[in-house]
This record gives structure tokens, sequence and C-alpha cells, in this order.
């Protein structure tokens, strides 16, 4: 089994963390201009399309207005997959509410997170799934509790 590459998303984990909840949606790539600025929302995914570090390792924003993610040899969710060393399954953390990894799980606690809450928990239970550490402070209040459904 492929394992995700753990030292980009504790990366990634730490550039959703510094975005504010309000402009993250987890179902567009990006709204609202082609560069990061006050009024701009994107999912994680877009938000890290954008940010010049993941830039740098090979992950960028397409140029057109949607903002999609992609390597030199992919876009989409196809990007993110190779970027990351995500399977099928775990490309999920990328999805919209309800749609992803492990969100089944929270089962109507969903409603209790934001949409930036929810891509960290989904990132988490991911490192959870690999018996990868991580520190418990920033799981607090992400429902890491509820598994197994």
């Amino acid at each position: 089994m492929q394992r995700p590459n753990f030292e980009l998303l504790r990366d990634a984990f730490a550039i959703i963390d510094g975005i504010p909840d309000s402009a993250i949606n987890l179902w567009t790539w990006r709204q609202k201009g082609h560069e990061p600025a006050c009024g701009t929302i994107a999912c994680a995914a877009g938000w890290l399309a954008m940010h010049p570090s993941m830039n740098e390792l090979g992950l960028r924003s397409r140029s057109s207005v949607d903002g999609m993610p992609e390597t030199e040899s992919a876009s989409g969710f196809s990007a993110l997959r190779g970027f990351f060393g995500l399977n099928f399954d775990s490309q999920n953390i990328f999805e919209g509410k309800g749609w992803g990894y492990k969100d089944r799980e929270l089962g109507g606690r969903i409603d209790d997170l934001s949409e930036k809450q929810l891509w960290k928990r989904r990132v988490l239970r991911l490192f959870q799934e690999y018996n990868e550490p991580f520190d418990p402070k920033v799981g607090e209040g992400l429902h890491l509790d509820a598994r197994g459904q």
C-alpha cells in the first residue's frame, strides 16, 4: 500500500491552519480572482496550489479562473494524489463536505465543523490510519474519536 507523503501533508496542514475559516469552501477550487487576495475563497487544494512553498515543489494553480491544482503531469484530483502520495480513497481529503475521507464517521456532527476544521480532521484521520504521530492539541474539537462507523 502506498504511504502518503506525511512531510508534505504536515506542511499543507500548517498552511491551511493559517487561512481564515471564512475563506475555505471545499466545493470550489477557487473563486474571485487569479491570486490570493482579500475576498478570495478556495478549497484547501486551491489554497495550497497558490502557496509559494507548494509552487516550488511543483504544485500550482491552473491559470484559468477556476484555479484547479496541477502538476507537470496531471491536474485536479490526479495531481493532488500524485503530489501528496495519496491513493484513491485518501485523495478524498480534498472532497466537498460529506463526501470526504472518513466524513461518514461523523454522522450529524459534521455540521459542528467549519469546512476548514473538516479538512484538518480528514488529514489527522489519515495520520491516525497510518499511525503517523501528530500533536494532539491540533486535533482538539475535531471529533477524532468518532471512528469505525
